[in-house]
């Protein structure tokens, strides 16, 4: 049976603004000790947890979950490809969440990478910005009670209606994005963005290209994941980070997000490797180490929690933790310490 927790208990963990949990992408024991954790975290004060999804877990199936064990906190998918799916598939798993935990799902979508679209899903990774805009206009004439239109080729499909009656309440459409154009895509398009793999200073910049392309100023939230671990061991945890971040470089997308950081050079010689090698553990020897150390957040509760507050300072709207442990596990116990630590030195 998945705990609870109560409302009556609840108080915010921080002033500075919206703290959210992120749930990993890889999973070590059973997934209903994630469900618990997330009751936990409501229960100390955090305001929302994001299911991520490469193949871990169903985002929809874990967001539900974690909605259904909670009485307040939102709950988001962070973020599902839109290049796996169809808009319609996405609708009705939208439209069903919200209809679960009414008022408070948010739907995360991303463009993902070649490697998974293409890779595993066998799926074209075909103009991947428009594919996401495309599908953000189906989808949300869909979650109206309209039908969908299939008007765009990249949102293929026509005359689908969800058939959930009463229709819940449409649920925000939050983009992840990186890059200029993801970002003020982002800020057209979306009611929010998640942000991932960046610092404080780059915030600044990336929310400058969200609020460039709003209708309505202000009107696009930020939402940013911060990888981080309260340890005596920061090293061991950097170590695991160093590992990530060499394989989110093979990424293109994602080489060019460091290389608009500061890194040119090092993303430069890491694509040379990669090219040359396919080695994940060949690119991992260059990755700077100020790049790991900006990106995770490792140390005493106290020089962790000091770090995040530069989040809401650089002005995003929701600070969302990607805990790991110091041995870059992702039990459900490990987390958990780090989360409760962090919420305590926050307040």
């Amino acid at each position: 049976m998945v705990s609870t927790s109560t409302s009556c208990s609840w108080s915010p963990v921080t002033e500075y603004g919206s703290l959210s949990v992120v749930l990993p992408t890889r999973y070590q024991g059973p997934l209903l000790e994630y469900v618990e954790l997330a009751a936990r975290c409501e229960g100390w004060g955090y305001d929302g947890v994001w299911a991520t999804e490469v193949a871990g877990a169903d985002a929809f199936v874990l967001a539900a979950a974690c909605g259904l064990a909670t009485q307040r906190m939102t709950v988001g998918t962070g973020a599902v490809a839109v290049g796996i799916r169809s808009p319609a598939m996405i609708a009705l798993s939208a439209a069903t969440t919200s209809a679960l935990v009414p008022g408070r799902f948010i739907l995360g979508l991303g463009t993902s990478t070649p490697a998974i679209v293409t890779g595993w899903h066998g799926q074209p990774f075909e103009a991947p910005l428009r594919r996401l805009d495309a599908t953000v206009d189906v989808v949300r004439a869909v979650l109206a009670g309209r039908e969908s239109s299939g008007n765009s080729p990249l949102a293929p499909g026509s005359g689908f209606r969800v058939e959930i009656d009463p229709l819940p309440a449409p649920a925000p459409i939050y983009t992840a994005a990186l890059r200029a154009a993801s970002l003020r895509l982002a800020g057209r398009q979306a009611d929010g963005a998640i942000l991932t793999l960046t610092d404080p200073a780059h915030v600044g910049w990336q929310l400058g290209q969200i609020h460039s392309s709003e209708a309505v100023e202000g009107s696009t939230r930020a939402v940013v994941y911060v990888r981080c671990c309260v340890t005596e061991d920061p090293d061991g945890a950097r170590s695991w980070m160093r590992r990530e971040l060499a394989w989110y470089s093979t990424s293109s997308a994602y080489r060019e997000h460091f290389a608009s950081m500061g890194y040119e050079q090092a993303m430069h010689d890491i694509a040379e490797a990669w090219r040359r090698d396919r080695s994940v553990d060949g690119v991992a020897g260059l990755v700077p180490q100020t790049l790991i150390d900006d990106l995770m957040l490792a140390g005493s509760a106290t020089a962790v929690s000091a770090r995040l507050r530069e989040f809401w300072e650089a002005g995003a709207d929701d600070v969302a933790l990607y805990p790991i442990s110091a041995d870059g596990s992702c039990r459900a116990s490990d987390l958990a310490a780090t989360l409760s630590r962090l919420a305590k030195a926050l307040r």
